[in-house]
């Protein structure tokens, strides 16, 4: 159960680095406009 709760954790905060990433992007493209 501790490793799936750790994997699931993992899994979480790189979801939400990979849309902080792609959201950054998105808005630095956008913000000038």
């Amino acid at each position: 159960m501790e490793d799936n709760k750790k994997s699931i954790l993992a899994f979480i905060v790189l979801f939400l680095g990979l849309g902080l990433i792609v959201g950054g992007m998105v808005y630095s493209l956008w913000g000038p406009f």
